[in-house]
């Protein structure tokens, strides 16, 4: 009894130390109070439809507002137009309004800043005008980071799933597949949200394929497993 009650303090002792590890490790300057309308600039990572403009995450900041040693890691904000051709590696600059990312609307409700903070996301916002291209890709693929490399590739397939399924109907393919959730429509999405299905926009594709790939197996075994059945039909349609 005393061991199983030692194995239980080590392991919740261990938990809790990798929770602090993880705190310390993403943390970062957070906005404390309003700032702007003031000139950003900064390296796209990544970009996304949102309503009727496009979100994009800046980082490797510098602006003249910002105080030294007070600089978010990244920052979100939306251009209402003249963004639709941003790529993830593109170095831009853009005169924004920045905010502290915002915490629950309501009591227990979804807490944005937390989600932030995790992410390094030290300030969210909204630009005035267009922005101004600087240079449109990385110096070399060396020079480029994993992350990079993988929210590149996820915006080309974000891409190419909207031209071949163009609408909301692309938006939800791409939510699926690549997690970019934010080109569906308020009414298909209230639609999901009323049939109860709102959930599976927020589950990874991966999950998604891995629960499909079971599903086809086991039904696939449970007709092989019949010869009448195995031996007549396609039982792999």
């Amino acid at each position: 009894m005393l061991r199983v009650s030692l194995v239980l303090i080590a392991m919740t002792a261990t938990g809790f130390t990798i929770a602090k590890i993880r705190e310390e490790t993403v943390a970062a300057p957070v906005l404390m109070e309003r700032m702007g309308p003031a000139s950003l600039k900064g390296r796209v990572e990544y970009a996304q439809v949102h309503g009727k403009g496009i979100r994009v995450v800046l980082s490797h900041l510098s602006s003249r507002r910002f105080e030294d040693g007070a600089i978010p890691d990244q920052v979100r904000i939306s251009f209402r137009s003249g963004a639709d051709d941003l790529k993830p590696g593109d170095v831009i600059r853009a005169t924004a309004v920045l905010m502290p990312p915002p915490g629950p609307a309501a009591p227990d409700g979804y807490d944005f800043g937390r989600t932030a903070y995790f992410l390094r996301i030290g300030a969210v916002g909204y630009a005035y005008g267009r922005p101004d291209l600087i240079s449109r890709t990385p110096p070399s693929l060396f020079a480029s980071t994993v992350g990079q490399l993988i929210a590149g590739l996820r915006f080309r397939m974000t891409e190419r799933i909207h031209v071949v399924l163009p609408g909301s109907t692309g938006a939800i393919a791409s939510a699926l597949i690549t997690g970019d959730r934010g080109g569906i429509s308020d009414s298909d999405e209230s639609s999901l949200r009323d049939a109860g299905l709102a959930h599976v926009l927020a589950i990874a594709g991966l999950h998604m394929a891995l629960v499909g790939l079971g599903l086809f197996w086991l039904a696939r075994a449970a007709l092989a497993a019949v010869p009448a059945i195995a031996l007549r039909y396609p039982i792999k349609k």
